[in-house]
């Protein structure tokens, strides 16, 4: 399991769940891990000001991405993206259907050869999440409590998180509070980059 190589290495580097169990069984994955104790940071949207939010979101992105990568196993940089996308789409298991409405007009095929041009020849890689929403970081008392659903996790470029960050901001908080969160996070980001990367 992706996850649970993710979480093993991850113990004592960040607040993620502790494994309890894992198991394979008639090509079926079955991981249990302990509770972490805490709240969704989505769930605080009603109950704390939204710019608190934003700062607890730019501090858990400064943490994760500060992580030291020298020994870092797991690789999803943009060339391990491509090559996974293009192992789906050969297997027609990606339809224009869901995307957004920018690239509906694309089909698989044309979107991944735009994106194969385009890929940046530079990358700032960082250890990433991969799947940075709110609804996968838990806060207890206004600090992190834990990080949930690395299964996507390893060294990638970090505008990669942002693009997620920064869509989930505009989408739940406002895009007037993009601004906010990147005067808090640690690294120059570069627009270019995140719309690449979203």
């Amino acid at each position: 399991s992706d996850e649970a190589n993710v979480l093993r290495w991850l113990q004592g580097k960040l607040k993620v769940p502790e494994i309890l169990m894992y198991d394979e069984l008639n090509e079926m994955e079955f991981l249990i891990t302990k509770e972490i104790e805490g709240t969704l940071l989505s769930n605080l949207i009603r109950k704390t000001h939204v710019s608190e939010i934003v700062k607890l979101y730019a501090e858990f992105a400064n943490e994760i991405h500060s992580i030291n990568i020298c020994h870092c196993p797991f690789s999803q940089t943009i060339y391990d993206k491509m090559k996974q996308a293009k192992a789906r789409i050969d297997h027609k298991e990606i339809s224009s259907s869901t995307f957004d409405v920018i690239n509906k007009a694309y089909t698989p095929e044309a979107l991944f050869k735009y994106l194969e041009y385009s890929a940046p020849l530079c990358q700032h890689l960082v250890f990433t999440h991969g799947d940075l929403y709110m609804n996968n970081i838990l806060v207890k008392n206004l600090q992190l409590a834990g990080i949930v659903d690395l299964a996507r996790g390893g060294c990638c470029d970090y505008h990669y998180d942002i693009s997620i960050i920064l869509h989930n901001i505009d989408k739940y908080l406002g895009i007037e509070y993009q601004e906010l969160f990147l005067r808090y996070y640690k690294f120059s980001v570069n627009q270019d980059l995140i719309d690449y990367y979203w």
